[in-house]
């Protein structure tokens, strides 16, 4: 009997401990379980980010090289709206900022050098809160398309992300991406022949 009362009391002992246990461990594990799911939802921002900074360059890379120069600011236009239509997959706690449609240097950046100032030539648009508005107009007249060295065009986008739930804890975090493609040379006709 008095053995029976001896585990009984034990037992009692164990669930208080387990109990214990469980409210030290609870916490550290949600939040664990909570930083996981932002962290996918910030991979989502940016992978929706670089699928737009790619499309936008696709479609510069293709059409731009062979464009006469009264047809460029279409082909701007139609840029912006392919990046912004892509940016359309964002989540609602996703907000655009910038766009740069620029020549690249050889190493992908703006001639610039980075991405705090773009230099002419280059097309820079702000988010205006349902689509991008034009604050420089650029000028990009003659690229390089025909012969051995082909210009390149370079599209930038920022967009800020606010954690869900960490706000406090992480602040407003910024994904910027940016692509590069060579610009694609026209019909060869119209290249001066030996080039």
């Amino acid at each position: 009997m008095e053995r029976e009362q001896h585990n009984s009391r034990r037992l009692r002992g164990d669930r208080g401990t387990a109990l214990v246990e469980s409210a030290i461990i609870l916490p550290f594990l949600a939040l664990m379980v909570f930083g996981i799911v932002e962290l996918g939802f910030l991979f989502r921002s940016a992978s929706v980010v670089t699928s737009a900074t790619r499309s936008g360059a696709r479609l510069m890379s293709a059409q731009y090289g062979s464009a006469k120069p009264g047809d460029q600011p279409t082909i701007i236009a139609a840029v912006r709206q392919t990046v912004e239509s892509d940016l359309g997959n964002r989540a609602s706690v996703d907000a655009p900022v910038h766009l740069w449609i620029y020549k690249a240097r050889a190493d992908g950046l703006p001639l610039s050098g980075d991405f705090t100032t773009c230099t002419n030539p280059c097309f820079t648009f702000d988010w205006t809160g349902s689509s991008f508005t034009q604050t420089n107009a650029g000028s990009w007249p003659s690229p390089v398309v025909c012969g051995p060295d082909h210009d390149s065009v370079g599209i930038f986008v920022q967009m800020t992300h606010d954690p869900i739930g960490f706000s406090n804890f992480l602040g407003t975090l910024t994904v910027n991406e940016h692509t590069v493609m060579t610009l694609e040379a026209p019909n060869p006709s119209t290249c001066p022949s030996g080039t």
